[in-house]
């Protein structure tokens, strides 16, 4: 009798786990793990950028490739591999703009004054022949995610990761 309770306790605990695993019925732990909404390419100046858009890719649940702007890059020729820019570098900025490139729309003169307390970063984009951003979703949930709104960047903004890019 304790042999066949035992095991009905342990099917029973076993298929909760697997349940609440799922996350389905919500009482996975609280997790929020996002679904892939798409891809985008955003190039960086500084390699600590890349290393707060993982965050952002791991958080936000967008497929992320990043392009490293160098001294040899190629500005005119930066549209074959990235349509958005997160950077720091004024000569950067100045180097993208030539080429084309605009400050993107979806970056709200409060979210730009929440980021310049928080990291001073400037989001670019190259919009396409009729002048419409390619990557309108996922360029509003990266400003809204670098300016604080969507996950608070406490942590990050105090990590000695990224003091580099604090002002």
């Amino acid at each position: 009798m304790k042999k066949i309770i035992a095991i009905i306790v342990i099917s029973v605990l076993s298929l909760a786990m697997i349940g609440c695993s799922c996350a389905s019925c919500g009482c996975g732990g609280g997790q929020n793990v996002p679904s892939a909404k798409g891809e985008v390419s955003i190039a960086y100046d500084k390699a600590e950028i890349r290393d707060l858009l993982s965050y952002y890719q791991a958080n936000q649940g967008y497929v992320v490739t990043f392009v490293p702007l160098e001294e040899s890059t190629d500005f005119a020729k930066l549209s074959d591999s990235a349509r958005v820019a997160v950077v720091k570098d004024e000569a950067v900025i100045e180097h993208l703009k030539a080429a084309g490139w605009i400050e993107t729309e979806q970056w709200t003169e409060a979210q730009k004054a929440s980021n310049e307390k928080l990291f001073g970063l400037t989001v670019l984009e190259l919009p396409n022949e009729s002048g419409a951003s390619l990557n309108k979703d996922a360029v509003a949930a990266l400003t809204r995610w670098l300016s604080g709104e969507a996950e608070p960047l406490d942590d990050l903004v105090t990590s000695e990761d990224f003091a580099a890019l604090k002002n």
